[in-house]
């Protein structure tokens, strides 16, 4: 997954949650655009509340998950 490809998803409008799955098996949820800051070197850094400030490193990206949308049938 390409630094720009996630560029991309954050400014999607409208946004869209996503998730991150890492070769390793650690998932970092993207529920708003402020949580992840991708610089111009290619660097994705993701920033939660709750939790410790995590780089990524583009190359473990394995998945990006999306919410699906339902058929409201």
């Amino acid at each position: 997954m390409s630094p720009k490809h996630l560029k991309e998803l954050l400014h999607a409008s409208p946004f869209v949650p996503f998730s991150i799955v890492l070769a390793t098996g650690k998932v970092y949820q993207v529920g708003n655009p402020d949580v992840l800051n991708v610089t111009i070197q290619g660097q994705i850094i993701h920033e939660d509340v709750v939790g410790p400030t995590s780089y990524i490193n583009p190359i473990l990206i394995t998945e990006i998950i999306r919410p699906t949308q339902s058929s409201g049938v």
